[in-house]
């Protein structure tokens, strides 16, 4: 009878999404009461909850950092009992009524629902019979969950689960605050969560903290009647399905022939709502941390009492603090955004009396970051070469065309054609920017918050178009600073639609046209994404589906009789081996999914060395693979059908019974005293 591993991803994320309210609601909530943070406690309580997640989110990553860094788990678990304690007492303090949403909110409510069910079937495995499919996101799921592994079994930092050079090394270089949380749970849910399920259900609360982040920012900038609040609320959530015009490319490649997994990888990409909730929700994470702590600052006015205008600054700067582990990129692109709200306020007579306590939450954020940037450092985080350059941001077309031209002329060109680039990745949203410029009448927020956030977009452009990150190959930088701004265009975007709705003759017939084009466009887009995504494996290479069956299957068998401390090695030349990682939980002498600071040098001579394991042909007996493996420090063997050494699996399952064994996968206890199989 096959295993169904459908289910178990089921209920260990629903396990998982159960658990998190402790590590992203509570402590929000604490600090939201005591502190009366943004009028928690004039708040009806389901407007208490939403505004708790985020100040969880700001809060929790960097308060179990801490005491796991210098104490250990338990003296983070102890602090989060303090937080549900806190909770627990401020809700008998004051018995609040609990109402969870208004009437009339039903479009908005749709929309959250729509977005979690698409968003949780995008990344769990789908199985029919015995295939396995995984979405096209494991790519980078093979890491994630990998971290957040890594964390549960060995502490913070992590040791690297992808390098054992015969002793344990640090896994310090990559923002993994997010994977702490999920980690958490992990450890709290015992057998009921997996690490995938930690992983999925914190991608889930991470969809809520974005709707929870448009709720509450669309109040905070300017106050609203009821019915234009509510209407605003479900197009803000609605504006999460649409994208850019990047269907138009994909279309042309696909009529060519080419085989498209992802819809965004055609050019730089400034990644939709959809696909950065499913790839990347630590940096959508780090995004709302950053933001909470910019309009903790912003809430502080003359009527401020003098207690809570000392606690401010320095939730402000935990928030900030949080951001840098979360997401290091995004946390830049705020860093810069900062400093220039700063000097243009100290410019401001108006505003200059909360340039004080912006420096101050800047500085505690800094000073609660060293000990995360410092094992970055140690780490090799940047390879030896500075994290960051300074080049245009590239145009794929452009840049295929002008291969062979100077970079002079190539640097020219894409700054020629950077409007047409930034069309075709932000679509409606950079037309309703345009818009919202245009028009004076739409622009209602207080001049204060107009200028935050013309210099927040402003920071995004300038991060995006000008600086690329070196660290690999991808361009992280280019590709999450615009996060920030995709947000303050979706908020813009929210009040043309508004504006639109309360106004029929706002705007000319064509350009209503043009925006409802280009509005369907990016739904169309954000569709096919969603698509591709997740079958792109199940029409493209149904092969991968029975090897992902046998392999997860092989994987679960070493969970069950092997060793938590178990040193588990498969093919190390197979890139990107996704099995590995999103299965695996254990540690590995070496492996490309977290290759994060190990310079490259070391890293081919560590393959060179595992790999001999694995090309061993006419096997006769084990003795040259024990005494391999227990050279490497190997001691179980994940053989695939594609070795070499699988030619001679006769031989080795004669002389050593195989923990595991079908026509795909094998694993073999391997050293010098190989464990008996249980």
């Amino acid at each position: 009878m096959s295993a169904d591993f459908m289910v178990q991803d089921i209920v260990a994320t629903a396990a998982g999404f159960l658990l998190f309210p402790l590590l992203l609601i509570a402590p929000g909530y604490a600090a939201g009461w005591f502190f009366d943070l943004f009028d928690f406690r004039r708040s009806r309580f389901g407007v208490r909850l939403s505004r708790s997640l985020l100040l969880s989110v700001a809060l929790t990553p960097i308060c179990l950092y801490l005491p796991a860094r210098f104490l250990t788990f338990t003296g983070a678990f102890v602090l989060l009992a303090f937080f549900l304690l806190a909770f627990v007492f401020s809700l008998l303090a004051d018995r609040p009524d609990l109402q969870f949403r208004d009437s009339g909110t039903g479009g908005a409510l749709a929309c959250a629902i729509l977005l979690l069910l698409l968003t949780f079937f995008s990344v769990i495995d789908i199985q029919v019979s015995k295939k396995l499919f995984f979405t096209v996101a494991s790519f980078d799921h093979t890491t994630r969950i990998s971290i957040l592994d890594a964390i549960t079994r060995t502490g913070v930092p992590p040791e690297n689960p992808s390098y054992y050079p015969g002793a344990p090394a640090l896994l310090s270089a990559v923002y993994y605050y997010w994977y702490i949380l999920g980690s958490a749970v992990d450890r709290l849910g015992g057998a009921l969560v997996s690490p995938r399920g930690a992983f999925f259900s914190s991608i889930l609360w991470c969809v809520l903290a974005v709707l929870s982040l448009i709720s509450f920012y669309f109040n905070f900038r300017a106050p609203l009647p009821d019915n234009n609040r509510r209407r605003l609320l479900s197009i803000g959530f609605g504006l999460l399905f649409v994208s850019g015009l990047d269907f138009i490319p994909i279309l042309l490649a696909m009529g060519s022939g080419v085989t498209v997994n992802d819809i965004e990888h055609w050019n730089e990409q400034i990644t939709a709502w959809v696909g950065s909730l499913i790839w990347v929700p630590h940096h959508l994470a780090g995004m709302i941390a950053c933001s909470m702590g910019v309009f903790l600052i912003f809430s502080l006015d003359e009527n401020t009492r003098p207690g809570k205008r000392i606690a401010t600054p320095i939730l402000a700067g935990m928030a900030f603090a949080s951001g840098a582990g979360l997401s290091t990129w995004v946390t830049f692109v705020f860093a810069v955004f900062w400093a220039l709200w700063i000097l243009a306020s100290a410019l401001d007579a108006n505003a200059r009396k909360i340039v004080p306590s912006a420096l101050a939450a800047g500085t505690v954020g800094l000073l609660l970051s060293i000990p995360f940037l410092l094992g970055a450092l140690e780490g090799g985080g940047a390879g030896g070469t500075f994290p960051v350059a300074l080049e245009p941001r590239p145009f794929f077309v452009i840049d295929r065309l002008f291969a062979d031209s100077p970079q002079w002329l190539l640097f020219v060109l894409r700054a020629v054609f950077l409007p047409v680039n930034y069309f075709f990745e932000l679509g409606f949203f950079m037309a309703a920017g345009y818009a919202w410029i245009r028009r004076s009448s739409l622009r209602t927020p207080g001049r204060r918050i107009q200028k935050m956030e013309m210099l927040l977009l402003l920071a995004s452009a300038l991060t995006g178009t000008f600086l690329q990150s070196t660290i690999i190959a991808n361009n992280d930088l280019g590709w999450r600073s615009w996060l920030p701004g995709q947000f303050i265009l979706l908020i813009w975007a929210g009040d043309i639609l508004q504006g639109w709705m309360s106004n029929g003759t706002l705007f000319s017939f064509r350009t209503k046209i043009a925006l409802l084009l280009l509005l369907f466009f990016g739904v169309v887009t954000s569709v096919m994404d969603l698509v591709f995504l997740r079958a792109s494996y199940i029409f493209y290479s149904p092969e991968i589906g029975n090897d992902a069956y046998s392999a997860r299957s092989m994987y679960a068998a070493i969970d069950e009789n092997a060793p938590v401390d178990a040193i588990v090695q498969y093919n190390p030349t197979r890139v990107i081996d996704r099995p590995s990682g999103l299965y695996g939980n254990r540690q590995s002498v070496i492996s490309d999914r977290t290759a994060y600071g190990i310079p490259a040098s070391l890293f081919d001579e560590k393959v060179n060395e595992v790999r001999r394991v694995f090309e061993i042909e006419n096997v006769k007996d084990w003795r040259l693979a024990d005494s391999l493996c227990s050279e490497l420090g190997i001691d179980i063997l994940a053989l695939n059908k594609k070795d070499p050494i699988w030619g001679s699996l006769e031989e080795l399952k004669a002389r050593r019974r195989p923990l595991y064994l079908d026509a795909n996968y094998a694993a073999f206890y391997c050293g010098i005293n190989p464990a008996p199989t249980p």
